[in-house]
């Protein structure tokens, strides 16, 4: 009896400082969690660097999260494996670009050969930028010299002159 009456001093002792403890640790990683959710999808360039980081570490949900809703459809399931999107971040690391607004989309244009590589389409959803595949695969186009073109709502847009 005498070692029960202890044991649960001792527990009681611990769980009022480890609780609080736990506690703020908690509070703090949720804090965090919910700003970054924000930071990544504040812009098309953050957008755009988490999608890469993604795909570096070949991190298959955060891939999709960083995708519209009609992306995550187009895709469907089970997410592409963690070794395709290895391989997408090495045509992606080390590329320059811009970013471009269109009425629909955030372009991200590289500079290493604007005319040639298509870009990538960011579309906001809940005041988030998401990565539009399906706007890609219905909107850029190629003229008879392979040079994109993005066809938009109200315009065409030509790719920088190089």
């Amino acid at each position: 009896m005498m070692m029960v009456i202890k044991f649960r001093t001792k527990f009681w002792q611990r769980i009022t400082f480890t609780l609080p403890l736990l506690t703020a640790v908690l509070l703090w990683a949720v804090i965090v969690a919910g700003q970054t959710m924000v930071e990544r999808f504040a812009s098309p360039s953050a957008a755009f660097e988490w999608y890469k980081d993604c795909a570096r570490r070949g991190d298959n949900r955060g891939y999709v999260e960083c995708l519209t809703a009609e992306s995550k459809e187009l895709i469907g399931s089970p997410p592409p494996p963690a070794d395709l999107l290895k391989e997408e971040y090495q045509f992606l690391a080390e590329k320059k670009y811009k970013v471009e607004f269109s009425e629909e989309w955030a372009i991200i244009i590289f500079l290493d050969d604007p005319q040639k590589e298509p870009p990538y389409l960011l579309k906001q959803e809940d005041n988030q930028w998401k990565i539009d595949l399906v706007g890609m695969s219905e909107s850029i186009l190629f003229d008879e010299n392979q040079n994109w073109y993005l066809k938009g709502k109200s315009q065409v847009i030509k790719p920088p002159a190089g």
